[in-house]
């Protein structure tokens, strides 16, 4: 899902505002000026007078029909150094809309009093989407935000690494038809002591979900259900994977529509999956053999070329 990061403007280091136009950021006080100028027509650019960057877990909701595009906006609440992330919403890729924030640092903003979370106090960072069966609402595909807290040891005593990974899934996904409240359940954090930049999911032949992080680490749930209910272990670093910036991992489609016999007499030989990582470059690496199957050996599973 982060091809769409050629549609948002990136703007490079910025620092996050702690101060909106209202008083301290928080929930119903997310702008931090004045709506910008001049805009880009052909772009999405945040009229929240905040700075941005990286697009996160761009995603189609299947219950809706409405196209989300989450991005990094730099506000936080209280003593968080942010981003947190924004939200536009669109039905044709065309006309957008601009949300409030969807997902604070240190509050989880669906319910009144927000709820803290110290496990993220500190910032929300890149982040993936996944759609799912059984996310959405009485057991229909839905999405599945995953992402990268940064947190500190005063207030999560368990933070060594200053990254740990959760989970955020809409809190009223039946009537929200725009999905604006996002609500973290009560087992994040999923993963302690991460990297940040969790990749969208994946599923392996055996049904296994498995997601990397920006240092080429592998995790893995067991199902789907598992998945659903935070339960997710740590498999080890794959030597097959570069450590580079917001990496993704897609499989490929089994064929072309009216090319399935071609597809057939090139057998093993095709990639099945893309993977997508972002260092001096983005570069695209095709992977010849099946994914991973197994939970206990995540190497010479890969060629890439």
């Amino acid at each position: 899902m982060k091809v769409l990061k050629l549609v948002l403007m990136m703007i490079g280091t910025i620092e996050a505002s702690n101060t909106c136009l209202n008083g301290p950021c928080a929930p119903g006080n997310d702008f931090c000026g004045v709506p910008f100028e001049n805009a880009p027509t052909f772009h999405l650019m945040s009229q929240h007078g905040c700075g941005e960057n990286d697009p996160n877990g761009p995603v189609f909701d299947p219950v809706h029909g409405v196209i989300h595009h989450f991005y990094q906006i730099h506000l936080a609440t209280g003593n968080g150094h942010g981003p947190d992330y924004g939200h536009f919403v669109s039905r044709d890729f065309v006309n957008w809309a601009e949300l409030p924030v969807a997902i604070w640092n240190g509050l989880d903003s669906s319910v009144t009093p927000a709820k803290v979370t110290p496990y993220d106090n500190e910032a929300i960072y890149t982040g993936s989407a996944i759609v799912m069966d059984g996310a959405g609402p009485n057991g229909t595909k839905g999405i599945v935000q995953i992402y990268p807290g940064l947190c500190n040891k005063n207030d999560w005593p368990a933070c060594d690494t200053g990254t740990l990974l959760a989970q955020a899934v809409p809190a009223d996904y039946e009537n929200d038809v725009l999905l604006v409240n996002w609500t973290k359940p009560s087992y994040n954090p999923i993963m302690e002591n991460t990297q940040r930049d969790p990749s969208t999911p994946w599923m392996t032949p055996s049904g296994e979900y498995r997601l990397r992080t920006y240092d080429s680490k592998v995790y893995g749930a067991a199902s789907a259900s598992d998945m659903l209910a935070g339960k997710w272990y740590e498999i080890g670093t794959s030597k097959d994977f570069r450590t580079c910036e917001c990496p993704s991992f897609y499989p490929l489609p089994k064929s072309t529509p009216g090319f399935e016999k071609a597809y057939e007499g090139a057998g093993s030989s095709l990639p099945t999956h893309v993977r997508v990582v972002c260092c001096s470059s983005v570069l695209f690496e095709r992977v010849v053999r099946a994914c991973l199957s197994n939970t206990t050996s995540i190497t010479d599973e890969f060629e890439t070329f």
